[in-house]
């Protein structure tokens, strides 16, 4: 085990069992300063003169009138006096005011500025110093009225920050807010007007006294263009349009390889393949004609089979649709003609079909429904004569058998085809299309650190764009995510932040690359809304154990009972800070710590303040691949102690540990490797339509991962999974 660190200086402690503020802008509070003058007048002890050459001899004092000491004649040190002499000069010690007399004898009479918080001393030259001095009761307040903790605001306009700042005797203290120095009345009110960037605003406010002494007030504004109102539901107002884009460009279509399921070609092959074509056919086809001479018969015809291998399947986008061209080899329909009437033989046998070719175009719209809608407006089959195979039956029966197997039968043939691509194999394209453009899936936040209660958000996705052309399709998809509240009524929120035009400050528009087999980008607002439905969700506003912390900190001596998670705002991204990045802040995240270091026991109440830049990145999930954030180091981290109860003098070093790691946990496990590695990237799920190819998918083979203009993008192939 670690020792525990080294305690601060007494300031620091009085600061914090003061409840000022405590973190990076903590307590800058000056030690007291004691005055090394006696008071008194007190001169000497033993009644004969040291070596330091002070006036030992009698401890007689001043008197008030200036009478002169009544010494043994040596010099006096101070003043360079002759003692018993009747000059009126004084020794260095004045009695009268407590004030220090100059060093060459000027006295610099009375240097009480009159201010507690100071040790008022006499200088070189009869100069007054006045020294911080004083305890706790010297700190300045500093309250801040507007806005109030974890306020949501809207809109770029510069926001009044409001409140009052006074030093220990009521008058103005120095103020700065963020760094920049504020005006304060005289009766130590304040109002500043500060502009806003998107995402979590952070105030530091610290006011301070020409003495040293200092107080912080740490707290957070959440500001946007709007919000999403999702904690009242799905709704028109939380649908991002186009939330999610995707391109599917020739490759997906079809890649020419037959060896594997990873193009759109293939998966049209193997519906192909799993088409029952015998189900498109009359149960039953009547057959007529002449039979043995001029008798003339009626079959009844029954094709009990037809086989075929898989030939050729060619997709390729157009304006408005896709080029459809199938082509089924060495077809063999096995039959069984049946003649009632005696004198007619029956014939039982196959028929050989060399090739059938179907082309096509599927044209594909989007309805006003949001339904994807697959047309066929033309489609044309071709087939080879039928080659017979009577293996029972009478001889009689070839010449009927031929002329019609390459007439009605093969028309009838050529019928249940076209019917089998428009009846099974075109809705199963429309269906799986509208697997991947529309859907609801339920989403599950995992526990933070294992120790806390997942949460269910809900994301639902529909089709807003399909456009097709030669190069490929864009589809987008209007997304939004919701979640039940699990958190208090006491905590009020406008909902999601949205990103727009980042408070005014501009972004060009979104535009998703198309020269990449695929691509899919997910905007920042949806990622915001999956935040906010795990923290509106109550993931974050729990009781943890607190040796969750206390372990990784590794101290001995210190132990930490219970943390109480307490986020007055939700976790937000944004990329308007700094582009190609992403910035991940936490802002107001309450907290209270039981605690007990070196034996002390007691309370801490507290908010916290961090933010990271994340490394986007792309995971394999149980359903799939999943986009995730990578988060290394806190790049800001504050915190300010509102509340201190019980004997945690001197534990400064050690809380502010506490509360960093505890921030980098927040930040990195319950965010960075929980809420936001669970969005799953969209696939086609062909499993419900070729029987035998149990959780088979059409998704992701990710290569590049990115942020642009408020969309995290990924690009890369396809794959079957």
């Amino acid at each position: 085990m670690k020792p525990l660190p080294a305690r601060l200086s007494s300031a620091a402690r009085r600061a914090l069992a003061t409840a000022t503020a405590v973190g990076l802008l903590g307590s800058c509070a000056a030690e007291s300063s004691v005055a090394t003058g006696a008071v008194d007048g007190t001169v000497g002890t033993d009644g004969s003169d040291s070596a330091d050459n002070t006036d030992d001899t009698d401890a007689a004092t001043d008197s008030t009138d200036g009478a002169p000491d009544t010494t043994d004649g040596s010099t006096d040190a101070t003043d360079g006096g002759t003692d018993g002499t009747t000059d009126g000069s004084t020794d260095a010690i004045d009695a009268t005011d407590g004030g220090t007399d100059a060093n060459d004898g000027t006295g610099c009479g009375d240097c009480d500025d009159g201010d507690p918080c100071t040790t008022d001393q006499c200088g070189a030259g009869g100069q007054c110093t006045h020294k911080a001095g004083g305890g706790p009761e010297c700190v300045p307040t500093l309250e801040i009225a507007s806005p109030s903790r974890g306020e949501t605001r809207i809109g770029e306009e510069a926001f009044e920050v409001e409140g009052t700042a006074q030093d220990a005797s009521g008058g103005p203290a120095l103020l700065t807010i963020n760094g920049n120095a504020i005006p304060v009345n005289a009766d130590g009110s304040f109002l500043a007007a500060l502009y806003p960037s998107h995402g979590i605003n952070t105030l530091e406010a610290v006011a301070s006294t020409e003495g040293g002494y200092n107080t912080a007030r740490i707290q957070s504004v959440l500001v946007g263009d709007t919000f999403y109102p999702t904690h009242q539901g799905r709704g028109p107002g939380t649908i991002i349009g186009d939330g999610i884009q995707a391109w599917l460009g020739k490759d997906f279509w079809d890649d020419g390889d037959r060896g594997d399921l990873d193009d759109f070609a293939a998966i049209t092959a193997a519906i192909l393949e799993d088409t029952d074509f015998l189900a498109f056919l009359p149960p039953t086809i009547k057959g007529e004609g002449k039979a043995g001479g001029a008798l003339w018969c009626e079959w009844t015809v029954n094709v009990t089979a037809i086989d075929f291998t898989m030939g050729d399947v060619d997709i390729t986008p157009t304006p408005g649709g896709l080029s459809l061209s199938i082509a089924l080899k060495d077809i063999v329909v096995a039959f069984e003609a049946i003649a009632p009437d005696l004198g007619c033989p029956d014939a039982i046998g196959t028929a050989t079909i060399e090739s059938v070719t179907v082309d096509t175009s599927l044209a594909i719209a989007l309805a006003g429904t949001g339904a994807i809608l697959v047309d066929v407006p033309e489609l044309e089959v071709q087939i080879t004569e039928p080659v017979l195979d009577i293996t029972d039956g009478f001889a009689a029966f070839f010449d009927w058998a031929f002329n019609w197997f390459n007439g009605t039968f093969a028309n009838v043939i050529e019928t249940g085809i076209e019917a089998g691509v428009t009846g099974y194999v075109v809705p199963s394209i429309q269906e799986a299309l509208e697997g991947f453009t529309s859907y609801t899936t339920t989403l599950t936040i995992p526990a933070f650190a294992g120790i806390t209660k997942p949460v269910d958000v809900t994301l639902a996705a529909d089709p807003t764009t399909f456009t097709l052309d030669y190069g490929g399709a864009f589809i987008g998809l209007g997304a939004s995510v919701i979640a039940k509240q699990g958190i208090p009524d006491t905590i009020k929120v406008l909902g999601s932040l949205a990103r727009q035009s980042c408070l005014g400050a501009g972004s060009a528009p979104f535009e998703l690359p198309q020269d990449a087999p695929l691509a899919l980008a997910i905007s920042d607002d949806l990622l915001n809304q999956l935040l906010f439905g795990a923290f509106y969700g109550g993931l974050l506003h729990l009781d943890i154990p607190g040796s969750f912390i206390a372990d990784k900190l590794g101290f001995d001596g210190l132990k930490v009972d219970t943390i109480s998670l307490k986020p007055l705002l939700p976790p937000v991204i944004t990329s308007c800070l700094t582009p190609g990045s992403i910035t991940l802040q936490i802002g107001d995240f309450g907290v209270s710590v039981s605690l007990d270091v070196g034996g002390k026991s007691g309370t801490l109440d507290a908010f916290l303040f961090a933010s990271a830049d994340v490394t986007l990145k792309t995971v394999n999930g149980p359903d799939g691949v999943e986009l995730g954030v990578s988060v290394d180091a806190l790049d800001t981290f504050a915190f300010e102690v509102i509340d201190a109860t019980g004997a945690l003098d001197g534990s400064e070093a050690v809380i502010e540990l506490l509360f960093k790691e505890l921030a980098s946990s927040l930040v990195k496990d319950a965010v960075g490797n929980g809420l936001l590695q669970s969005f799953p990237i969209p696939s086609f799920d062909i499993s419900s339509f070729v029987s035998g190819l149990p959780s088979l998918s059409l998704g992701f083979n990710p290569q590049q991962i990115g942020s642009k203009n408020g969309y995290t993008l990924i690009t890369g192939t396809v794959k079957g999974q």
